[in-house]
């Protein structure tokens, strides 16, 4: 969509979408799973600038993005419940059967059906005004970015699970098998969704100065900051190295991230533009100094 309102506003906005869904093929054996994954991103976009006098331009930015990513495991044969079948105890989160494997993965059956469920949502929200004084041509506004993700990993064992035989106990992994005797066992959290959220926020001012007819000088100044990440319901930890305690969000007087916020992001900007009179105004000289952090 553009449109223009009136002779001193406009609006233009944008949405845009993908879909991708597949299924992985059948295994060589019914007891194999294979993949499946679902991934559907959109967002909106939206711009109002406004002409409020010859001088001064204000325009206001919005946007909304959501992303869905989804990988799982596909029972393509129809197993089920396998290892209710193989008379393995217990109840199983997915359809299938929990990997087997006998001997440095030489000899492995079933899956450990690890999974991943991403949602994430941002949210954004952006002002830039600009004003031309006389020799002076500013800019100055900000932006605010909120970021949630929702998200759900079992870990690295899995829905299922996994049962390994490596040839401790009898010198040979089979053997093991036929013994049940256990090198390594392990599954992972059948469900939980954890949710963590961040804001991102960037203030700035910028002054295009024209000292002379043949000099420009640029100033500017931006603040940053990004919060730490928090846990919508407080379920993280961490350790403290020297004490080997652990730490538990907003709890003991420890805060909700379990670190400390950073509050000195500020960068600055310097450079000019020279045209050199001597040259018949055909060289230009550039120059600019700036600092911009960087976060992970």
């Amino acid at each position: 969509i553009d449109a223009r309102l009136s002779d001193s506003d406009n609006v233009s906005g944008r949405y845009s979408f993908a879909n991708f869904h597949t299924n992985g093929i059948q295994g060589a054996l019914p007891v194999q799973l294979t993949g499946k994954s679902f991934n559907r991103p959109q967002n909106i976009a939206l711009n109002w600038t406004r002409i409020i006098s010859p001088t001064f331009v204000n325009e206001v930015r919005v946007g909304f993005n959501r992303a869905v990513f989804i990988t799982d495991v596909l029972d393509w044969a129809g197993l089920g419940t396998g290892n209710a079948s193989l008379g393995i105890a217990g109840t199983q989160a997915h359809d299938g059967l929990s990997s087997i494997a006998m001997g440095s993965g030489l000899t492995t059956i079933g899956s450990t059906a690890v999974i991943e469920d991403n949602v994430t949502n941002t949210f954004q929200y952006g002002d830039t005004l600009t004003m031309n004084q006389g020799r002076h041509f500013m800019k100055m506004g900000g932006q605010w970015l909120r970021y949630q993700q929702n998200r759900f990993y079992p870990g690295n064992n899995g829905l299922l699970g996994l049962f390994e035989y490596n040839g401790t106990f009898t010198g040979a992994a089979f053997a093991d098998f036929l013994l049940d005797l256990l090198s390594r066992k392990g599954v992972g959290s059948q469900t939980g969704t954890w949710g963590h959220r961040q804001n991102r926020i960037g203030v700035f001012f910028q002054d295009d100065f024209k000292m002379k007819s043949n000099l420009t000088v640029n100033l500017g100044i931006r603040w940053e900051y990004t919060s730490p990440v928090v846990e919508v319901h407080d379920r993280q930890s961490n350790f403290d190295i020297t004490t080997g305690r652990q730490l538990f969000a907003g709890r003991d007087g420890n805060s909700r991230a379990l670190y400390d916020p950073y509050y000195k992001g500020f960068e600055p900007r310097v450079g000019f533009a020279w045209t050199p009179n001597t040259f018949d105004n055909k060289l230009v000289v550039r120059a600019g100094y700036g600092i911009t952090q960087y976060m992970e």
